[in-house]
């Protein structure tokens, strides 16, 4: 009961942030960040709070814990995109910490959807082969793939990193993308990091998901209430996964420099 509700709180948390990155009116835009800063600090503290009073119940809570972390380090960057805004879209921080708001990001987004997946393929061994998991699965495992997800999703967002962030003449710009010079490879490179990112984490859990959901139709034995607790966390988890790739503009910052 207590994992299903620290999806819940992912997922609560998650539905505030879609609304930030789907307006473009630069008028409401810095109230949303107000708004989402102060809520989502609020629900990521309760998050860890939860963590850390079940931490030895599930192993799966070193995934949490760094779901966590990602939606801490979108936080954090908000502040400074507040005052960008507020500011008449004038950045005021110069070009490397431009970067290092947007790189943040999209290792949130990256880093999000790796441990969305990490937690997806855990809960589905859990379900199909519980013996077995419980046997091989460990903390050690689980710190483990936390550190290649997060030097992978670094690795996706290394062009906020390397390519320029403002456009010649105007230090007061922070673009989302790159300037019109570099995108091409900007658009390029994401392009393909969209397809390890997102289409190949959407395969496994689509496939994972598609299992349990025969495994429990095809079952006898377990209760309709037994059926729901396993769904619900389920399809909570959908939901946040299908929440980051709405997230994932880098398609609509592109054409922003096309149009």
């Amino acid at each position: 009961i207590k994992l299903d509700e620290e999806l819940v709180e992912c997922g609560i948390l998650s539905v505030f942030y879609i609304f930030v990155e789907l307006l473009s009116d630069n008028n409401f835009l810095p109230i949303f960040y107000v708004f989402i800063f102060v809520v989502g600090l609020i629900l990521n503290a309760c998050g860890m709070i939860c963590l850390v009073k079940n931490w030895k119940k599930f192993r799966i809570n070193i995934f949490f814990l760094n779901l966590e972390l990602t939606n801490l380090l979108f936080l954090l960057t908000r502040p400074f995109l507040i005052a960008y805004y507020f500011n008449n879209v004038a950045w005021t921080f110069g070009e490397p910490f431009c970067k290092v708001t947007r790189f943040c990001f999209r290792l949130n987004l990256y880093g999000s959807i790796g441990f969305i997946t990490c937690i997806s393929v855990y809960r589905y061994l859990a379900i199909v082969q519980p013996i077995k998991m419980r046997r091989k699965s460990s903390k050690t495992h689980s710190v483990v793939i936390s550190v290649l997800v997060w030097i992978l999703a670094s690795v996706g967002s290394l062009p906020d990193i390397i390519y320029p962030k403002q456009i010649a003449g105007k230090p007061e710009t922070c673009l989302p993308a790159t300037d019109e010079a570099h995108i091409e490879g900007y658009f390029i490179y994401n392009l393909i990091w969209t397809i390890f990112g997102f289409c190949i984490p959407f395969i496994i859990i689509v496939g994972c998901y598609g299992h349990v959901a025969l495994v429990i139709h095809r079952s006898n034995m377990m209760k309709k209430n037994h059926r729901r607790k396993i769904l619900k966390p389920l399809i909570i988890l959908s939901l946040l996964f299908l929440k980051k790739n709405a997230q994932c503009g880098f398609a609509k910052e592109v054409l922003m420099y096309i149009m």
